[in-house]
């Protein structure tokens, strides 16, 4: 079975229903994101909420279905040794969450010797993650 790392832009396509959203449950994958995601994820929605006009109810669904998909994903923790990495200079220019992600994506292949798929919706980070050998989906 193919494992996928996957940051919160494609969660939050896959929960808000965007055009062009990765269906994380039918590509047959172990995923795997960094607890990170959790916290874009809940700040995205009470931004829509505040700025968009997101109802309280629209929002709690949407909670509600990331926190299903969670529950069916490995989280790799925010550690130190993630942090140091994302610190390191990097093949190509990201921002700091966008290194964190690659970051744990990286020390996840190390650690486990095992392929792993990026899948994003940012062009940046997957042009990064190509840099690093990783095969992209979601650009």
């Amino acid at each position: 079975m193919r494992t996928i790392y996957f940051d919160a832009s494609v969660a939050l396509r896959w929960a808000l229903r965007q055009p062009n959203f990765l269906d994380i449950a039918a590509l047959d994958a172990v995923g795997v994101v960094s607890t990170l995601v959790r916290t874009e994820c809940w700040r995205t929605l009470d931004r829509k909420r505040h700025e968009k006009g997101m109802t309280i109810q629209q929002r709690d669904e949407h909670e509600a279905s990331l926190n299903a998909l969670f529950q069916s994903v490995q989280e790799v923790d925010l550690t130190r040794a993630v942090l140091r990495r994302a610190a390191l200079p990097l093949a190509a220019p990201v921002g700091t969450l966008d290194a964190m992600h690659l970051a744990t994506a990286l020390l996840w292949r190390e650690l486990r010797g095992e392929d792993i798929e990026f899948a994003t919706h940012d062009r940046d980070l997957a042009q990064a993650a190509r840099l690093y050998g990783f095969p992209v989906i979601g650009v």
